[in-house]
């Protein structure tokens, strides 16, 4: 089937453009449809940028985690051999806004979390405005937490946490970390239950389980997703294993971070 940029098509020809051997997957409310010939997927139109969707004129941006078939599809050196083909969901079916390439992606230890693609040619502003509709204004977070900055920190750190980046998943139980830690990266351990993007992606935090004592005995805590480099400090005298007030003392250091 040829397609055309700004025809509307239904689910069955978008399927048929991609060949046999189809798999679909949901990528952040996204459908991924990886076939013999090409890739087609289907985003909501919205702004919602928390899920998959068009994001300007030029970039449509795939919310992950990716499965693996679908990520290596996103990545291939001569995407002309098996195309990516984009569709928005519109309400008389859907558009074909035409091929993708990729643009940009982020990568965090457990595979492809966001990818960008390239819309060629960029989408004119009447056609932006039918794919990402605008949305209502909402409510932001305060900003109170800044108040906190220059006085506690731990405090501050509490009041943005809880501010901007609200519980998405049920918090498992706590995992005490397996050497004593900083008071403020136990707590910031507490706050991370259930909020997991807190954590990081492309450059993350350790988590819980994770934070361990280098050889020149600092406390790696963080980490550049190829191991380019990873953020570390000197072990302070006040630290605790867990959320809780227990102290225990170790060599003192002034704290020095890297990376």
């Amino acid at each position: 089937m040829q397609l055309a940029c700004l025809d509307v098509v239904d689910d069955e020809d978008v399927f048929a453009v991609t060949g046999t051997q189809v798999e679909s997957f949901a990528v952040g409310g996204a459908v991924v449809a990886v076939g013999s010939s090409s890739t087609a997927i289907i985003v909501d139109a919205g702004d919602d940028p928390a899920a998959s969707g068009v994001r300007t004129g030029s970039r449509l941006t795939l919310v992950g985690p990716l499965p693996q078939a679908a990520a290596s599809r996103m990545l291939e050196h001569d995407p002309a051999s098996r195309p990516i083909h984009l569709f928005v969901r519109v309400a008389d079916g859907l558009l074909y806004l035409g091929r993708g390439e990729h643009a940009h992606s982020r990568w965090n230890r457990d595979g492809l979390d966001c990818c960008d693609l390239r819309i060629d040619p960029p989408l004119e502003r009447d056609v932006l405005d039918r794919v990402r509709p605008a949305s209502l204004p909402v409510g932001l977070p305060g900003l109170q937490w800044l108040e906190h900055v220059n006085g506690d920190r731990t405090e501050a750190l509490r009041l943005f946490i809880t501010g901007w980046h609200p519980v998405t998943v049920p918090g498992p139980d706590p995992v005490a970390p397996p050497v004593p830690v900083p008071v403020v990266l136990a707590e910031f351990y507490r706050l991370a239950q259930g909020r997991p993007g807190v954590l990081g992606g492309q450059n993350a935090i350790r988590p819980p389980a994770e934070p361990r004592i280098e050889a020149a005995g600092r406390l790696e805590v963080g980490y550049e997703n190829q191991g380019g480099f990873s953020w570390s400090r000197w072990i302070p005298r006040r630290t605790t294993r867990s959320c809780g007030e227990q102290t225990t003392p170790l060599r003192a250091g002034t704290p020095n971070g890297s990376g």
